[in-house]
């Protein structure tokens, strides 16, 4: 079962951390069998080539496996919340630009924490000073041209 997550990575505790309903699948899966991997990448620049099938890519990605469990302290909880709003939204302050969690929102809410057994990493570095290197998202929602 495959689902799309933020996450956060906490380097104190060597653990990835998401969140989600307290209900559904995530969570019924997780109680029949905690053993999951998860997977992040990052895209870099584009390297054209003459043919086609000779492009490269710049990219970083991993694979992690482990036991994902509900975190049931309310404390730990609230914390790794806080992680999420410190990485998605580091510029703004807690209490000026939101108000921060509090134990009542977590009656819907569950926190996961994936504790690492293993991992696999791959990576393509390419230039952007290579010639006719670009960026994906630069050319997002230009035409295609067809001759």
């Amino acid at each position: 079962f495959l689902i799309p997550k933020l996450y956060v990575f906490d380097d104190q505790n060597k653990a990835l951390f998401f969140h989600s309903a307290n209900e559904g699948r995530v969570w019924t899966n997780i109680h029949q069998n905690p053993k999951v991997c998860f997977t992040a990448y990052e895209m870099g620049c584009i390297t054209p080539a003459k043919l086609a099938c000779s492009f490269g890519l710049e990219y970083r990605s991993v694979i992690v496996f482990g036991s994902l469990s509900v975190v049931q302290d309310q404390t730990e909880a609230l914390r790794v919340l806080q992680l999420f709003m410190d990485k998605y939204a580091p510029h703004l302050e807690a209490n000026e630009g939101y108000l921060p969690a509090i134990p009542d929102e977590l009656s819907n809410l569950a926190v996961y924490r994936l504790d690492i057994a293993g991992w696999s990493g791959k990576q393509d570095k390419r230039s952007m000073g290579m010639p006719g290197a670009f960026r994906y998202e630069a050319t997002a929602g230009e035409p295609h041209a067809h001759g």
